[in-house]
């Protein structure tokens, strides 16, 4: 179980990976349609790093 001074910093994280994966998505389609490879690759970095983070969080709440 996760301490209570863990709560803020893991809200933080979970916060943080959800914008970062709603920017990669709306970055990764916008780069689509606009055929610009930059944007593209933009949000497909973000989108992974915002799954990273979600992830991380949800292996650190269930260590089993």
């Amino acid at each position: 179980m996760a301490d209570v001074a863990e709560g803020p910093t893991l809200l933080v994280k979970k916060f943080a990976g959800l914008a970062l994966v709603i920017l990669g998505l709306l970055g990764l389609t916008l780069g689509y349609e606009y055929d610009s490879g930059s944007l593209t690759w933009l949000g497909i970095l973000a989108l992974v790093i915002g799954a990273g983070l979600l992830a991380l969080k949800i292996i650190r709440r269930n260590p089993s």
